[in-house]
């Protein structure tokens, strides 16, 4: 009998590691992650109810362990969700709608890549091939990682310095005649 649980097990927990992809539906908050963590934004646009490619690129991508161990250090989720017949909350149909027009999604799916600022770097619609060709349409993207600059010193970093005047070179025009 335990010849037959330990590989259910093992099939069973395969399959469920792309559930535990957190998917926001806030772009605001998702900024705010992409830069604490240091990650791109992915910003899926989708009709899930009523888009067959939308349903087909969940489930062949997103739905997959392959793509949640490429996104998951890479990069914060947020769906867009524009149903026609699924309810979900007035308010974020509305927010959905607006990241539309911003966005100027004309159809769905649509895939837009963003820096932690929410500025545009990619997009693509549905791409076949599973995972590894929705990853091969990410071009660098899929190799890339943000670099972030390190915080400026602060101020009790910079009492115990010499004061900056004292550092600063002689010029030419301050010498005297003699060279000194």
């Amino acid at each position: 009998m335990r010849r037959f649980i330990l590989p259910i097990l093992l099939i069973w927990t395969h399959f469920s590691r792309a559930e535990n992809l957190e998917w926001l539906g806030d772009l605001e908050a998702a900024k705010e992650r992409a830069k604490q963590e240091n990650k791109f934004i992915l910003l899926y646009f989708s009709g899930s109810d009523w888009c067959p490619a939308c349903k087909k690129l969940k489930s062949e991508v997103f739905d997959q362990s392959d793509f949640a161990e490429f996104a998951r250090p890479k990069f914060v989720l947020v769906e867009a969700d524009l149903p026609r017949y699924k309810p979900i909350g007035h308010l974020q149909m509305q927010a959905n709608k607006a990241l539309e027009k911003t966005f100027q999604v004309s159809s769905v799916p649509t895939v837009v890549v963003l820096t932690p600022d929410g500025h545009e770097l990619h997009r693509l619609g549905f791409v076949s091939g599973g995972p590894a060709g929705f990853i091969s349409q990410l071009g660098p993207l899929a190799r890339a990682q943000i670099v972030q600059a390190p915080p400026p010193p602060k101020r009790a970093e910079l009492r115990g310095s010499a004061p900056l005047h004292a550092a600063r070179p002689r010029r030419a025009r301050d010498q005297r005649p003699d060279g000194s």
